[in-house]
């Protein structure tokens, strides 16, 4: 099952343009741009602990066992490792190096530090509180889940695990691609972050001879309860985590299709989410849709569709619910339909800056036409003299001057976000057709050296598009990208279907334009 638009869009790819930031710990979701090794706040915070056993001279050991104390005082604590008497401050109590490394790399990471307020104080908040590592972990990811961005985050062991299957492409679910929308009958607050949408669930699309596909469910069905639980105040981020579980296990599902309700028992498959599909659709226009820009083959795939239909007088890309994913695959991707021109600028905190006097960087990419190369530059401050210069190999322009069609609608996120403004802005033949994309011009990056095999997640930079437009922020400041061509389609419309309004008006407009530009 797919999130959409989903909070999780952070590829994990051992390829050439990430190779870095990997080997460091860190993947940027956008563009794989490395940083320096934050986890040696990590072994810092180690190197810098008390002698073990030892709590201000005492022996921490003793203490955490459930001695009485000197002279046989009450008070002190039966719990393994817990920290002396009722009434001491942080200060009086050791440190954990857990809780401080997280604390401390958060810091490093996020583009906006200042939520985090006094970081020193806040390194030692809950030092005699953590008695364990799982206390180190549950109160990292508490103060962060404070902070108001629901893309910060601390992800524990088991939340890490199962992204690790979804950037794979599998994972146990039930095949079935949903749009996270706010529930009308709900008090839901439109302004905030798709973690605060609850409600029941509308299915999208169902994956051939997927678990969903086998018990029948269809586009435009309404998942109302899961395993008997009403969905009507529950996150849906929670609803669509509690379908996925190991293979070969049940799930039950109560589904209503128009004025009827069922339940139906799946049992969770290995699902693959589909990369790309592309098809003919007769006068001369194909079509292709991404689910998503995760996958390394894409560029490749793409390649290859655009050559299946080398004889195509028009395109339709459907980007419509998709969420995004890698930097490299959207430029690589933009270049095949623009000859050239500023594709996308980034902007980031230099991560050597303070988290108390940050400097940003930014970074310029721009495609050179005619000279197979991708120019990369950086800024830093408000400079315009480069301070770093990177040519790469970049794609040709497959496209020509054919006029393509852009689908999107409001789970159109992230870098299929950067694709979009980018063919808009620098191909005059492009015409963008559907409603307002989702607004995510944010880049997260994850670190996954942390302590206990968790990994932190953290908005490191934002994004604009070659005409200085910011996308937003993914949750409270929304703006997207608006399409030349508004289409609303009605809800459940199955994509591709005979109702789809907003492909039957994309193959409208391409066929206008073939006729007006005489291509026959």
């Amino acid at each position: 099952m797919a999130l959409h638009p989903p909070i999780e869009n952070v590829p994990n790819r051992d390829n050439a343009d990430n190779r870095s930031g990997i080997a460091n710990g860190l993947q940027d979701e956008l563009n794989g741009m490395s940083y320096p090794s934050l986890s040696t706040a990590y072994r810092q915070a180690l190197s810098n602990t008390q002698t073990p056993g030892k709590v201000d001279g005492a022996n921490r050991d003793q203490i955490g066992a459930g001695a009485a104390g000197k002279d046989g005082e009450p008070g002190k604590t039966t719990e393994p490792g817990k920290t002396i008497e009722p009434g001491k401050t942080a200060g009086q109590c050791a440190e954990s190096p857990d809780y401080k490394a997280i604390i401390d790399t958060a810091a490093a990471m996020m583009f906006d530090p200042s939520p985090l307020g006094d970081v020193a104080k806040l390194e030692h908040k809950h030092d005699c509180e953590i008695v364990s590592q799982d206390d180190a972990l549950k109160y990292a990811k508490q103060e962060l889940d404070s902070l108001g961005d629901p893309y910060t985050k601390v992800l524990l062991p088991d939340e890490v695990s199962a992204l690790k299957q979804k950037m794979d492409g599998h994972f146990g679910g039930v095949g079935v691609l949903v749009q996270l929308r706010p529930d009308p009958a709900s008090k839901d607050d439109k302004g905030g972050g798709i973690e605060k949408l609850v409600g029941p669930i509308t299915v999208n699309n169902v994956f051939p001879g997927s678990p969903a596909d086998k018990a029948g469910l269809q586009s435009g069905d309404v998942i109302t309860h899961i395993n008997g639980r009403d969905l009507k105040d529950v996150k849906q981020i929670e609803a669509l985590e509690s379908m996925k579980g190991s293979i070969g296990s049940n799930v039950d599902l109560t589904i209503k299709r128009g004025d009827e309700s069922f339940d139906r028992t799946l049992t969770r498959g290995q699902i693959q989410v589909p990369e790309m599909e592309d098809k003919d659709l007769g006068d001369g226009i194909a079509y292709i849709r991404l689910y998503d820009f995760d996958q390394l083959e894409e560029p490749k795939q793409m390649r290859e569709a655009l050559e299946r239909h080398k004889d195509a007088k028009a395109f339709v890309i459907d980007l419509r619910n998709n969420p995004g994913g890698l930097l490299d695959n959207a430029l690589s991707l933009s270049s095949m339909f623009v000859d050239s021109g500023t594709l996308i600028s980034v902007k980031g905190r230099n991560p050597y800056s303070s988290p108390a006097q940050p400097i940003f960087d930014e970074q310029k990419v721009r495609l050179l036409p005619i000279v197979p190369l991708e120019l990369d530059t950086a800024y830093s401050g408000n400079s315009w003299i480069p301070s770093a210069l990177r040519l790469r190999l970049r794609e040709s322009n497959l496209l020509g001057n054919r006029p393509v069609a852009i689908l999107t609608n409001g789970g159109t996120a992230s870098a299929s976000e950067i694709f979009t403004a980018a063919v808009k802005a620098d191909n005059p033949n492009s015409t963008v057709i559907g409603t307002d994309s989702f607004g995510k011009g944010v880049v997260q990056t994850l670190n996954f050296e942390m302590p206990g095999g968790s990994a932190l997640k953290a908005t490191t930079q934002r994004y604009y598009g070659p005409n200085g437009d910011w996308f937003g922020d993914g949750y409270k400041d929304r703006h997207g990208i608006h399409p030349d061509i508004v289409v609303e389609n009605p809800q459940g419309t199955e994509f591709g279907s005979a109702s789809d309004q907003q492909l039957n008006t994309a193959r409208d407009h391409l066929r206008a334009k073939l006729k007006e530009s005489r291509i026959a």
